[in-house]
């Protein structure tokens, strides 16, 4: 069975929790580096989107990223403005992604809102092809 980004990322919290800055510096190098010669950078920038999580939610504050599909400086800073608004603290992060071709895509934690044009395209080729 293999470990998901929140459980690796988990560990590894445990791991450097208590340790010094010099030791999580050495102990997170080594761990870019064994992905990084596996071929594996996607799910390590998913495990640490999912350690900025974990360290937000011990400081009590949650963390959003938001995906788009070209750079909107519009969007994301009403994206911003309104998740500011509730009085919360939280770190939104933007991505841009040309791939889901439109629409966004927001996670929360565990939690994937994906309303990209490339999803609603193939939920519509699947329902065609049935």
């Amino acid at each position: 069975m293999r470990a998901t980004p929140k459980q690796v990322a988990r560990a590894m919290f445990e791991v450097v929790e208590g340790t010094s800055a010099k030791e999580i510096d050495l102990f997170a190098g080594s761990v870019v580096k064994q992905y990084a010669k596996t071929g594996k950078s996607a799910f390590l920038r998913r495990v640490i989107r999912s350690l900025e999580a974990l360290s937000m939610e011990k400081e009590g504050a949650s963390s959003v990223v938001v995906t788009f599909a070209h750079e909107d400086v519009a969007a994301a800073e009403a994206f911003k403005r309104g998740v500011i608004e509730k009085g919360k603290k939280v770190l939104v992060t933007t991505v841009v992604d040309p791939s889901i071709m439109g629409g966004m895509i927001v996670e929360v934690g565990d939690i994937r809102i994906d309303a990209s044009a490339q999803t609603h395209l193939e939920q519509l080729r699947a329902c065609i092809s049935i």
